[in-house]
């Protein structure tokens, strides 16, 4: 199971840098600022990468009690970065060259962490709720993504 979720965040970073590279080449014309860009997109993932790994090594994700870390600690960096970077460059070439359907393309996703969270559930690492039976709908919005992305 480790396996899958390791190879599942491998190969979501391969995409994210298929995509961003495919981007950064749309927009910049010299050669030297699109292969800084890429350095830059490729350290950024791999510094986040490196902030996942070194809070869930810590055990700090382990403790449910509030406030609830896993949001505190991972989605809302992810969301307050996410953000940050749109409005800074909300007038840029590079979030224009970004293909809509591809980013609806890459929820996809979903369904494999979904089914990685079934198997957690079943193994007892995770608790029930983080599937379809404590009400989260998200392998329900993964099924609907490559029709929504055609």
């Amino acid at each position: 199971m480790e396996i899958g979720y390791i190879a599942l965040s491998v190969f979501m970073n391969v995409i994210l840098l298929w995509i961003g590279f495919a981007s950064i080449n749309k927009t910049f014309e010299t050669s030297s600022k699109r292969r800084n860009k890429k350095i830059i997109l490729l350290f950024s993932l791999i510094l986040w990468q490196l902030y996942i790994l070194a809070i869930g090594k810590s055990g700090t994700l382990t403790d449910f009690s509030l406030p609830p870390r896993v949001l505190l600690l991972c989605v809302l960096p992810a969301f307050l970065f996410t953000g940050i970077f749109l409005y800074q460059n909300k007038n840029n070439k590079w979030i224009e060259n970004i293909p809509t359907h591809g980013l609806i393309f890459y929820q996809t996703f979903r369904i494999m962490i979904e089914t990685l969270f079934v198997f957690s559930v079943s193994e007892g690492v995770m608790p029930a709720i983080v599937t379809i039976k404590g009400y989260n709908f998200d392998f329900v919005f993964a099924l609907t993504a490559p029709l929504m992305g055609l």
